[in-house]
């Protein structure tokens, strides 16, 4: 099939990840060795990744195409920590016409 080494690959890093993981939080810790290899901080950034992808899938699920993909390239820029307000308003808006023009105007393709 074609999904297996796509899968692979993902359950494969995955479990290095967890592993990862579990070895970071076992490690016994002294005064030199403060810094965790995993702050919170970058847990926070996970958990806001995660929302802004759930909401996403939950707006392409009702169907809307266009505003997924705006809600993922925006989410993304705003969590990153991007606040130019040009910059947030031309870059999804320049990809989904780009997309748009590909796939509907020169290819002759529905996406649906």
């Amino acid at each position: 099939s074609s999904r297996l080494v796509p899968n692979l690959t993902l359950f494969l890093i995955m479990g290095l990840s967890a592993m990862l993981v579990i070895q970071n939080l076992r490690a016994p810790r002294d005064e030199s060795n403060k810094v965790r290899v995993i702050s919170r901080a970058e847990l926070l950034s996970l958990l806001k990744h995660g929302v802004i992808f759930g909401l996403a899938l939950a707006m392409h699920a009702l169907g809307w195409s266009p505003l997924d993909g705006l809600m993922l390239l925006l989410g993304s820029l705003w969590v990153l920590g991007e606040r130019r307000p040009w910059l947030l308003l031309l870059m999804p808006t320049g990809l989904v016409f780009l997309a748009w023009l590909v796939f509907y105007r020169l290819l002759g393709s529905t996406l649906g």
